[in-house]
């Protein structure tokens, strides 16, 4: 057990480092850890987009998605050397409302954006899978002003989880296979995270959403669905890594 703890303990840590180190610009410094351990601080990683998920991989590489820049990069975290996998800007249906100021008409920008990121077990043996999960559509991007429903709604976004082929030899992320595109999004509480876990032998896909902000803010007339079972929102989503042979073949 305490081995165990040990090895999750130090995993933990080096995943808050290193989401610390590629946000940080300060200069080489000593982090001291709760049961004193010293860790040397130096910058990983520069000029970011908004990195929201940081996996460490088999591969010994940390894998970053850019919530805005809308890129899933690979990052040796003993040379800094970034590598970008793929880029999703095409598949963003509106533009990025928090650059443009006053002509964005006061559209919000949805809570994250390219956000969930997971790694199959076997990601190196035999199932090259990847797994993200970002904001593609905006109900209101053609419309005038914010583009919410403020008096009897909020702020509707669509968000999707895909999945990807790892080609190891190009280094891209390739072949996109939807697994789900009508999770409800907004521009608030929406969660974003992935993870593989297995259950009774099998593994599956994890995801957490929020509940969009319902009753605050711009969202004050949503309704809040978390307590009703029938309704993605405000829940903890499963779905098969692969495909089975039913009608839904990962749900």
């Amino acid at each position: 057990m305490g081995a165990c703890y040990c090895y999750l303990h130090m995993k933990n840590i080096y995943l808050l480092l290193a989401s610390f180190l590629l946000y940080t610009k300060s200069h080489s410094q000593v982090v001291v850890g709760p049961r004193s351990e010293r860790f040397d601080v130096r910058i990983v990683a520069s000029k970011l987009s908004d990195p929201w998920s940081v996996v460490y991989g088999p591969d010994d590489h940390l894998w970053v998605t850019e919530s805005k820049g809308y890129r899933v990069d690979r990052i040796d975290p003993k040379t800094g050397k970034q590598t970008i996998l793929l880029d999703l800007t095409d598949e963003r249906h509106f533009p990025r409302y928090d650059q443009l100021g006053k002509r964005a008409g006061g559209k919000p920008w949805p809570q994250g954006g390219l956000v969930g990121l997971a790694l199959h077990p076997q990601l190196l043996t035999g199932k090259p899978y990847v797994y993200l999960m970002y904001v593609y559509d905006f109900e209101g991007a053609d419309s005038a002003g914010s583009g919410c429903r403020l008096h009897d709604g909020g702020c509707f976004f669509t968000g999707r989880i895909v999945r990807y082929r790892y080609d190891q030899a190009k280094q891209k992320l390739t072949g996109p296979v939807i697994l789900c595109d009508t999770i409800p999004q907004s521009s608030d509480h929406n969660g974003g995270r992935l993870t593989i876990a297995p259950v009774a032998g099998k593994d599956y896909l994890f995801y957490t959403i929020g509940e969009m902000g319902a009753g605050q803010f711009t969202n004050i007339a949503r309704t809040n669905h978390a307590q009703q079972k029938d309704i993605y929102e405000g829940k903890i989503l499963r779905f098969n890594t692969e495909p089975d042979q039913d009608a839904g073949q990962y749900e």
